[in-house]
């Protein structure tokens, strides 16, 4: 899975400093990481590849947040603030720079690198969104002792979104249910998920989405693992269920495009194994569901 990044160490603890010339740093605008057309393979620009009128030193209006550390190593956010869309518009312009979609992290290598981009698209998702306080309006600025955004004027503070969702292998026997979305921007078949509402265990909310996506009950609800996600900014929680009672399916046509029974041998792998979904669906595949 993607944040399985050992031997590799990934340090995520708080550091109030700002990057180096030679440090990595990163950019995104609207969930999309910019990158330079001609950099290597598996690798990140640092603060020095980008050009020159837009880091700080000239007053664009950018600065460095520090992220986190990988084998020791430093990685930024370069965070335009209210100038990011003019710094995205000054990336999109360059000839030698391209924007990338969240998805390019799925089949990046190495996959410790694809942790880190990800995680830090996460970060800037917040950032991007936390600008102004959602209280009084004021500008916010980041605090200096955490990762957290504080409103100067009211106080408000504000840490990263982190959206608690559930994923659930519902099996009969040697059938697995797995559902599918044209709507949605991943059409490949899939185990059943969903958010966890207010008030919810992850039980409650495995119950809830089964029943709502595909009209089945289910019963012997199991904990598999759980997993940082950052392509929807969410903690994914995976468990195993049984089906209990008729294996009938009744289509949530407003979410789903289908919903079907395969048998063991004919279950489709998912495209990219960075999920704990394939995980969970490959190990049914193998006859190996943990009791």
């Amino acid at each position: 899975m993607i944040h399985e990044t050992a031997p590799h160490s990934f340090d995520n603890s708080f550091r109030n400093c700002r990057a180096g010339r030679e440090d990595s740093a990163l950019f995104f605008f609207r969930g999309n990481i910019f990158l330079p057309e001609d950099l290597a393979r598996g690798t990140f620009p640092r603060l020095k590849d980008y050009p020159c009128s837009l880091t700080e030193e000239v007053g664009c209006g950018c600065s460095t947040e520090y992220l986190f550390s990988m084998d020791g190593k430093p990685f930024f956010l370069l965070n335009g603030g209210k100038n990011a869309e003019r710094t995205a518009e000054k990336l999109k312009a360059a000839s030698d720079w391209r924007e990338h979609p969240p998805a390019f992290f799925k089949t990046f290598e190495p996959g410790y690198l694809a942790f880190a981009g990800i995680t830090a698209r996460h970060i800037s998702i917040w950032r991007e969104n936390r600008i102004f306080c959602g209280r009084c309006g004021s500008e916010n600025i980041p605090s200096e002792t955490e990762r957290a955004a504080v409103c100067p004027s009211c106080g408000l503070t504000v840490y990263p979104e982190i959206m608690p969702a559930v994923i659930v292998a519902v099996y009969d026997g040697d059938r697995l249910l797995m559902v599918r979305s044209e709507k949605a921007s991943y059409k490949h078949f899939a185990l059943v998920a969903g958010y966890t509402e207010i008030g919810e265990t992850f039980e409650q909310t495995v119950r809830r989405e089964v029943m709502e996506e595909t009209g089945l009950r289910i019963k012997n609800i199991r904990y598999f693992g759980n997993q940082p996600w950052g392509f929807s900014n969410s903690q994914m929680v995976g468990f195993f269920a049984e089906l209990d009672g008729s294996p009938e399916i009744t289509l949530q046509e407003s979410e789903l495009t289908e919903a079907r029974w395969f048998d063991r041998r004919d279950i489709p792998l998912p495209p990219y194994k960075t999920s704990i979904g394939n995980r969970m669906i490959s190990l049914f595949r193998e006859n190996a569901v943990p009791e």
